[in-house]
Formats: C-alpha cells, sequence, structure tokens
C-alpha cells in the first residue's frame, strides 16, 4: 500500500514538473514575440523621427547601404540583396553614441557645405599641382555618398527657420580618395570623418536582424 502511494506521489509530483516546464515555456515565448514586436515596431516607425540618413551611391548598378538614425538613438541598416549582409538591422545606438555623431553632423562647417565652392577649391589646388593622380580622383574613385541631416529634430539648433523638416543634404563622390589627397580643405576631411562613423556603426556586429 505504501509502495503505491510513493508510485502515485511520484508521478504526480513528475506531472507537475512537466506541466511547470511547459507553462515556463510558454511564458518565455511570450516574451520572445513581444521582443520580436518591440522591435517590428521601431523599424516601420515614422519618417519624420529621422534624424541622420545616409545612403551609399555605388560605381555599379543598384541601390547601396543605407542608414537611418532616429531621434530616440534607434538606427535601421539596410544592406541590398546583392551584398553579403543583405536585409535589414536595428540597434539602439547610447547616448554617448548619438550624442558624437550628432555634433560632428552639425557642426557649422557641414551645415554651411557648399559643395560647388569645395568642388571649385579642389580643382584649383588639382590645377595648381599638375600631378596626374590628383586628375585620376575623379575616374578611379567614383563611389558616391548621399547624407541627409535634420538638425532641429534631436537637439535643436535653429538651422535656418527651425522647422523641424529643415534638411541639409550634401552629396559627394570619391570622398575617400579626396579625403587622402587633399588634408588642405577641411570641409572634405570633416565629411569622411562623418562618412566613418556612420560606417562604423552599419559595420557593428552587434546589429539584430529585422528581416
Amino acid at each position: 500500500m505504501k509502495r503505491y502511494i510513493f508510485l502515485l506521489q511520484s508521478k504526480q509530483f513528475f506531472f507537475f514538473v512537466i506541466f511547470a516546464f511547459l507553462i515556463f515555456v510558454f511564458i518565455s515565448r511570450l516574451g520572445y514575440a513581444s521582443q520580436e514586436a518591440d522591435t517590428l515596431r521601431d523599424h516601420v516607425r515614422d519618417l519624420e523621427d529621422v534624424v541622420v540618413r545616409y545612403t551609399e551611391i555605388p560605381n555599379i548598378a543598384g541601390e547601396g547601404a543605407s542608414l537611418h538614425i532616429y531621434n530616440d538613438g534607434y538606427a535601421v541598416v539596410s544592406y541590398p540583396a546583392y551584398m553579403q549582409r543583405a536585409g535589414n538591422y536595428g540597434i539602439y545606438l547610447n547616448q554617448e553614441t548619438l550624442d558624437h555623431l550628432w555634433v560632428l553632423v552639425t557642426g557649422k562647417d557641414i551645415l554651411e557645405f557648399n559643395e560647388q565652392a569645395v568642388f571649385q577649391r579642389k580643382s584649383a589646388l588639382n590645377q595648381a599641382r599638375k600631378e596626374l593622380l590628383s586628375k585620376l580622383s575623379n575616374i578611379t574613385d567614383t563611389f558616391g555618398m548621399r547624407l541627409e541631416i535634420y538638425p532641429n529634430r534631436y537637439k535643436f539648433v535653429g538651422f535656418r527657420n527651425g522647422d523641424s523638416g529643415e534638411l541639409k543634404e550634401i552629396f559627394w563622390s570619391g570622398l575617400k580618395w579626396d579625403a587622402y589627397q587633399f588634408p588642405e580643405i577641411k570641409e572634405i576631411q570633416i565629411l569622411a570623418n562623418i562618412q566613418q562613423a556612420l560606417m562604423a556603426v552599419m559595420a557593428r556586429s552587434d546589429l539584430k536582424k529585422i528581416d
């Protein structure tokens, strides 16, 4: 009789453990699903919250990789299908990283960046040097980039009329080469530093794939 009661109690305990384990798994899956839903909501958030958008324009057909940074520090990196890391990735930048990027992209030399004026200075230096390598800069490095900044959306800087939709857009081709060839052109050096900082975000190993 005692043996029967012991076996019965053992079976009850066994079923209790199994039941508790199943409940734990169920709750864990709910939490995981909730996190996935939060990540998805981050990805499809309002584009009016974008403060910086960086787009690579390769010298081949098709779109390049891009980076969107939102005003709360959330960043979305998108790689096109032909790239090894194809897909969309998300990450929250910490306050220090976000503030550092913001200082870079809202400096006076960037907000007042005049592409035509900088290009003319570059051309004048090319002509003065009469160096073949300098003349090749427009041929050997045609990789382009587009930088879009909304200076009044994160920490208000009073750009132009102060509206949140005010946009500073910069397009440059062959930036890496130009930064190497023209160290005396401050605007190109600053733009290259910004590009490096943004590309560092895009290359982070802790990016979480969204889709």
